[in-house]
């Protein structure tokens, strides 16, 4: 009798420890990482000018044809093969569904605009550099720019560059996500 008794009390007491374990099995995992940038992706460019996932900010195409850095807006880019330069994290970011790519205006206050997609495109192509692939310092591959970082004070403010590290307003993201680009 009194084994039985030891027997119950153990189920008893075990009970709530058996309730417990489905709950730790469905623990979810983090989101995969963002698909990395190899060409013909869909992919929109960010950075952190302050703390706070909200306040991310993102390239997207301003008035008289500059790139603006704003909380609000998103352009959808396409990197796009030529982009890929030895595999050195060198990225074309042409505008989806047009024929203009991001570049350095070299006429009015060393600005971030677009313009048409040039066959000799070093003015178009943007460098990242360390700590990875697609997150790093932005810079022009254009000997005219060279050592010049591409910044952005968030909100609704063109881009423009620096030929001086700012951070965190020099580093930027590429997300590059699965859907193919229309170009």
């Amino acid at each position: 009798m009194r084994r039985l008794l030891y027997t119950v009390a153990a189920v008893v007491a075990l009970a709530p420890l058996a309730a417990i374990t489905p709950a730790s099995a469905a623990v979810t995992h983090p989101a995969a990482a963002a698909t990395v940038c190899s060409g013909h992706e869909e992919a929109s460019i960010e950075n952190h000018p302050s703390s706070g996932a909200s306040n991310d900010s993102y390239w997207y195409l301003g008035g008289s044809g500059y790139i603006n850095d704003a909380h609000a807006n998103q352009t959808d880019y396409c990197v796009i093969p030529e982009g890929k330069v030895n595999n050195n994290y060198a990225f074309l970011l042409r505008q989806q569904g047009t024929s203009n790519c991001a570049g350095a205006d070299t006429t009015v206050n060393a600005l971030l605009m677009y313009s048409s997609c040039s066959s000799s495109n070093s003015d178009e192509m943007f460098q990242i550099t360390t700590p990875s692939s697609q997150t790093g310092e932005m810079f022009v591959t254009a000997s005219d720019w060279s050592g010049w970082e591409i910044v952005g004070d968030g909100g609704d403010t063109p881009l423009a560059f620096l030929n001086f590290p700012d951070p965190p307003y020099s580093t930027w993201t590429i997300n590059c996500i699965a859907n193919t680009c229309t170009l």
